[in-house]
């Protein structure tokens, strides 16, 4: 409490009114709620992973924790994310501070690193449960799981995003040059 009243003040010294100074930090409380709702889902599907991985034996046991991730439920939390941040940007949209194109782009980029992370995070999952399975049993197990789903969805979404971007580069630049050819 003691840092966001000094934000809050530091923010009042900075030339920001009462109202934007609240808005600021309900938007940074809302960011990290945010993160908290990423970080417990991809924590979740770990653990879910993780319960049907000891329930199974071998090379199905994989493959159920691979499968596992990506279930109902971790489809509600993915979603649950994806609007909020959706929403976030449409009020910047709505509020001028960020352009209608601006908004879609962000509203793709989103979509496609919600996806990319929830492939990661089973992925990582499922190493990361090869990998404390080998180290130490049982324990090991669990612990890998949510390391490697948390580790996982966090690369995967980046990654995903990151290719996402060079792909709409690359169809720009095309639409770029093929206009430039029909003018000549």
């Amino acid at each position: 409490m003691k840092a966001l009243r000094d934000e809050y003040n530091k923010n009042i010294a900075d030339g920001m009114t009462e109202h934007e100074a609240t808005v600021s930090l309900t938007y940074k409380i809302y960011k990290g709620g945010l993160l908290a709702i990423q970080a417990g889902a991809l924590i979740f599907k770990g653990v879910r992973a993780a319960g049907l991985v000891l329930t199974s034996s071998g090379a199905t046991g994989i493959s159920i924790a691979g499968g596992a991730i990506i279930g109902p439920v971790a489809w509600s939390f993915v979603g649950i994310v994806y609007i909020a941040e959706t929403s976030i940007n449409y009020r910047r949209y709505k509020k001028g501070d960020i352009s209608k194109t601006e908004f879609i782009a962000r509203a793709k980029t989103g979509a496609v690193g919600t996806i990319g992370g929830l492939a990661g995070a089973s992925a990582g999952a499922a190493l990361g449960f090869l990998a404390g399975s080998a180290i130490f049993p049982v324990v090991g197990s669990i612990v890998g799981v949510l390391i490697g789903g948390v580790a996982g969805g966090l690369v995967g979404r980046k990654l995903s995003v990151k290719l996402f971007v060079s792909i709409e580069n690359k169809i720009a630049k095309a639409r770029k040059l093929r206009k430039a050819l029909k003018e000549k």
